[in-house]
């Protein structure tokens, strides 16, 4: 538990990126809620001036959760499309602008008409509701396929994801 913080730096060591007084957001392995917490200055962030501090802290594990798996580990890329399921979540809403900001397009999953269409407003080109279309390998199939998929449903959607 505890592992979103943000705060001002205390103390940096070595060659940091960050020095005393810097205004910063990341995640640590534990310990978060506790008055001072060590945080990797690879896992540490500037903060914004207009970040107020609960945004910030509540942006790193939705949001490099998005980052490492849709660019560090797949490396999508502009012209690309990517299947992101829950598209409402945390990491969902996160991976639909990503994709935007990269270039590809977003395909968005998402449980109700409410979430949809927020899939929508955040850039998701295409939406489907899971509950309602089972069949949704075959509308993936026909946006032209996607060459990146983010599903934290696994394994109950992967095998509809996998067909061609």
């Amino acid at each position: 538990m505890g592992l979103e913080v943000a705060g001002v730096v205390e103390e940096a060591i070595g060659d940091s990126a960050f020095q005393p007084g810097d205004a910063v957001f990341g995640l640590v392995e534990g310990g978060g809620y506790a008055e001072y917490a060590l945080l990797d200055q690879s896992l540490a962030i500037a903060k914004p001036d207009q970040l107020s501090w609960v945004e910030a802290a509540g942006l790193p594990e939705a949001w490099m959760t998005a980052w490492f798996n849709l660019v560090v580990k797949a490396g999508l890329q502009a012209g690309e499309r990517a299947l992101i399921h829950a598209g409402a979540s945390g990491v969902g809403v996160a991976a639909i602008q990503l994709a935007r900001l990269l270039g590809a397009e977003a395909f968005a999953s998402a449980g109700s008409a409410e979430k949809l269409a927020f899939c929508r407003e955040l850039g998701a080109s295409q939406v489907f509701n899971y509950h309602e279309t089972p069949a949704f390998g075959e509308r993936v199939k026909a946006w032209g396929g996607a060459d990146v998929v983010l599903d934290r449903w696994a394994p109950a959607t992967w095998r509809k994801t996998c067909r061609r």
